[in-house]
């Protein structure tokens, strides 16, 4: 199992999960999507993020910047995780709650009730 870190642009939240990198299956589940990209994060020695590859194209979707990811507005859930070992493999990221949750704006929800 390896930490990782769930953005959660709908919950407005950023979580912690042990999940197995081994295969994507569980990326899948945990960002709710069929398809994820991986970019680099600057400024972070090893660490990455899954982004939901179709996310743009999907209707009602909710968006978050990154201070690590600048000049980019990205769509639905992101996994941030520590990069790739030395065979490739996905591995768990080094980083804390704390700080992940530091490097993410949420977009401002519209209060629907304002005339």
């Amino acid at each position: 199992m390896a930490k990782v870190f769930l953005i959660d642009p709908f919950a407005r939240e950023v979580t912690e999960h042990d999940i197995d990198l081994r295969g994507l299956d569980e990326v899948y589940a945990l960002m709710q999507c069929q398809y994820v990209e991986a970019v680099r994060l600057r400024g972070v020695p090893s660490d990455w993020l899954y982004l939901d590859e179709d996310g743009r194209g999907k209707a009602g979707q909710r968006h978050f910047l990154c201070y690590l990811f600048p000049g980019q507005e990205l769509c639905g859930r992101a996994v941030w995780f520590g990069g790739a070992d030395s065979e490739g493999e996905a591995i768990a990221t080094k980083a804390t709650l704390q700080y992940v949750r530091g490097t993410i704006m949420f977009e401002p929800i519209e209060d629907e009730d304002e005339d």
